[in-house]
C-alpha cells in the first residue's frame, strides 16, 4: 500500500515555549481553551491537595508524559529501543493492529484562532485507512476530553488535506505496564463549530442550546425500537426455555456434546467459584479496600425501557410510523 504524502499546515510548533505560531501571529492550542470550555472541571484541584502541591502533581505527569512520548518518537525515527515498558507496549500495539507511522506530533489548524499537533498519523496496511492516535499516560483516562481532541484533530486534518478521509480516532492509554488502545466516537461537526463560537465569544458551552429538546429528534425512531426491544425479548425467552429442555436432555443421558448440521451442543457440568464480598470490605476493613481497590473506566451505554401501557399498540401497530 503507498504511503499517502501530507501537506504540511502553514502554523509551525515552537518547542521552546510550547506555542503556535502562523507567520507572527501567535494561535492558541485547543487543551486550555476548546477542550477547557466543554470540560472546565476536569483537572480542578482536589481539595486534598495546596495549589502548590497540585501544581507539583501536575508537573510531574507532565515530565512522565515527555519522556513516554520523546522514547516513542526515538523508535519510530531511529528504532532506538529502551526498557520503558509504555514503549513496549507501544510497539506491541503497533504490531497487532498492523498500523504503519506516516507522520509524529503532526501540526493541524483552524489557520485562524486554533492549532495542535496529533501525536501519530497512522496507516493501516492491510487497507490504507487513516488512522490518528493520542497517547495519554494519565492516572485516569478521561474519555471525553480526548474524544473532543481527536474530533478537532480529525476535522482540521482532513480540511489541510482535502483528499484524504480519516478512517478512525483512538486513544492509546499507557502507564507502566497497563495500556489501553480505545476507539473513540468522533464530534458532529455541528458541534465542534458551536464550541468553537463559545469560545471565542467567551460564553458557556450548554450542548442542549444546539440540539434543543432532543427526545423530540428521537420520537421517529421509538416505534422501532421498541418493536426490536419486545422481539429480543420474546426471543431470548424462548431461546432460553430451549436451552433448558435440552440441557436436562442431555445431563438425562450423560451427553456431552452433539453436533447437527447447523449447531453444536456442548454441556458444561456445574461449578463453584470464590468471590469477595466488595461491599462489606468496604464498610468493615476500608483501609485493606482502598489498598487492593482497582479502579476502571467502564464504556457508556444506553439502557431502553419498554414501557407496559405501551406494549399493546405497539403489538398491534398503532403507534407513530419509523422513519429511520
Amino acid at each position: 500500500m503507498e504511503i499517502p504524502v501530507l501537506k504540511q499546515s502553514p502554523v509551525t510548533f515552537r518547542s521552546s515555549d510550547h506555542t503556535y505560531w502562523k507567520g507572527k501571529k501567535e494561535l492558541k492550542g485547543i487543551t486550555q481553551t476548546l477542550i477547557k470550555r466543554a470540560y472546565p472541571d476536569t483537572y480542578s484541584k482536589p481539595d486534598r491537595y495546596t495549589e502548590e502541591e497540585w501544581q507539583q502533581v501536575l508537573d510531574n505527569a507532565a515530565a512522565k508524559g515527555s519522556v513516554m512520548h520523546e522514547t516513542i518518537e526515538l523508535y519510530d525515527e531511529l528504532g532506538i529501543e529502551s526498557d520503558l515498558p509504555e514503549l513496549k507496549s507501544y510497539i506491541r500495539i503497533i504490531k497487532e493492529n498492523d498500523l504503519q507511522v506516516i507522520a509524529t506530533e503532526y501540526v493541524v489548524s483552524d489557520e485562524k484562532h486554533y492549532a495542535t499537533a496529533i501525536d501519530k498519523v497512522c496507516m493501516r496496511r492491510s487497507d490504507g485507512a487513516i488512522i490518528l492516535i493520542d497517547f495519554k499516560r494519565t492516572y485516569e483516562l478521561h474519555t471525553e476530553n480526548v474524544t473532543l481532541q481527536q474530533s478537532i484533530c480529525k476535522r482540521w486534518f482532513e480540511k489541510l488535506n482535502p483528499g484524504l478521509k480519516v478512517a478512525a480516532i483512538y486513544v492509546l492509554w499507557m502507564r507502566d505496564e497497563q495500556s489501553k488502545f480505545i476507539e473513540l466516537r468522533p464530534w458532529a461537526d455541528e458541534a465542534l463549530d458551536y464550541l468553537k463560537e463559545c469560545d471565542l465569544k467567551d460564553e458557556p458551552f450548554d450542548i442542549n442550546r444546539l440540539y434543543g429538546d432532543l427526545p423530540v429528534k428521537f420520537a421517529s425512531a421509538e416505534d422501532e425500537i421498541a418493536k426490536l426491544e419486545l422481539w429480543i425479548k420474546e426471543a431470548t425467552e424462548r431461546r432460553d426455555m430451549l436451552k433448558e429442555g435440552l440441557y436436562n436432555v442431555m445431563a438425562k443421558y450423560d451427553v456431552k456434546s452433539w453436533t447437527g448440521q447447523r449447531v453444536r451442543l456442548t454441556r458444561t457440568l456445574p461449578t463453584t467459584s470464590e468471590g469477595v464480598d466488595t461491599r462489606r470490605l468496604k464498610e468493615e476493613q476500608p483501609d485493606i479496600f482502598n489498598q487492593y481497590k482497582k479502579v476502571s473506566t467502564r464504556k457508556g451505554s444506553l439502557t431502553i425501557t419498554v414501557l407496559k401501557n405501551e406494549t399493546q399498540a405497539i403489538e398491534h401497530g398503532t403507534g407513530p410510523s419509523p422513519s429511520v
